[in-house]
């Protein structure tokens, strides 16, 4: 469990929890903090390949500042549900499951912070649950509205070169190769942008020769080739990247309906990382 690892491996415990949604999905999260006469709750949202363990050093200082810290594994990530189907993946039904989760804790209101991936469920729960946002922040993620008009992951990479990596990232064949080199993978991606030519070089000859990376300790790295070792692999947490077309579908009624420049009401913070390689400030 998270809490066992954690206590390992920083010496503090967090208070973990599950349960079960009206859409059958299993949730385990994390619960931290007061639970009555706590400041706010802030809901935490992982992105890609990450876990609640991302925000081990946020979940505590926040704990200790007197909010009430709420962080899920993600759909499709560790021992939440992985279904099959990729309608489940939907940033409309994620963010659903968000206010699920609160509903299940008696829990009104919420600020919501994501990053990568959980930036981008961010602004969609502001969207589609505007009553239950107190604020949002994303980190690296900026927003980018609902559109009229769909635009393909092709067409995306032509504007954004950057973004190529997600045409691999729809196929079979990276489930297949995360799979079999997890700890190899997670060792590349979890480094310091400064050992960028390492990893480049690495991934070229298909994550064989990666020398340890300075950002995790062993043990933390093992923490994370566990969590998905033991738990399906990266079929579900892959998903995400396969429903932009279901995406667009759902959220035509609100690119309809939302007037401009009153997309969200709610206070927003966005934190860019100025030498981001993929979300670039330009």
């Amino acid at each position: 469990k998270i809490e066992e690892n954690m206590e390992q491996l920083k010496g503090w415990k967090v208070n973990e929890r599950e349960v079960e949604l009206e859409t059958g999905h299993k949730y385990r999260f994390i619960d931290q903090g007061k639970k009555e006469g706590y400041k706010g709750v802030i809901v935490m949202c992982h992105g890609f390949p990450d876990t609640p363990f991302g925000y081990r050093y946020q979940i505590q200082f926040f704990a200790q500042q007197g909010w009430r810290v709420i962080v899920p594994y993600m759909l499709g990530y560790g021992p939440t549900s992985h279904p099959q189907d990729l309608q489940s993946y939907t940033l409309k039904n994620l963010a659903k499951e968000q206010i699920l989760i609160l509903d299940h804790l008696q829990i009104r209101k919420a600020v919501f912070l994501g990053h990568d991936w959980g930036g981008a469920l961010v602004y969609r729960i502001a969207l589609w649950h505007p009553d239950r946002v107190l604020a949002i922040a994303s980190i690296c993620t900026p927003y980018g509205p609902p559109n009229k008009t769909f635009i393909s992951i092709q067409e995306l990479v032509k504007r954004m070169p950057t973004f190529r990596y997600q045409i691999f990232f729809q196929t079979p064949a990276a489930t297949q190769l995360f799979d079999s080199v997890t700890k190899s993978y997670l060792n590349a991606i979890y480094r310091p942008w400064d050992d960028q030519d390492h990893l480049l070089k690495s991934l070229k000859d298909g994550l064989l020769d990666v020398k340890p990376t300075s950002l995790l300790s062993e043990d933390e790295l093992t923490f994370y080739v566990e969590t998905f070792e033991k738990h399906g692999g990266f079929r579900g947490a892959l998903s995400w990247y396969k429903t932009r077309e279901m995406n667009y579908e759902d959220e035509l009624i609100l690119a309809k309906n939302l007037e401009p420049g009153k997309h969200i009401e709610q206070p927003v913070f966005f934190l860019a990382a100025k030498d981001d390689v993929v979300l670039i400030p330009e």
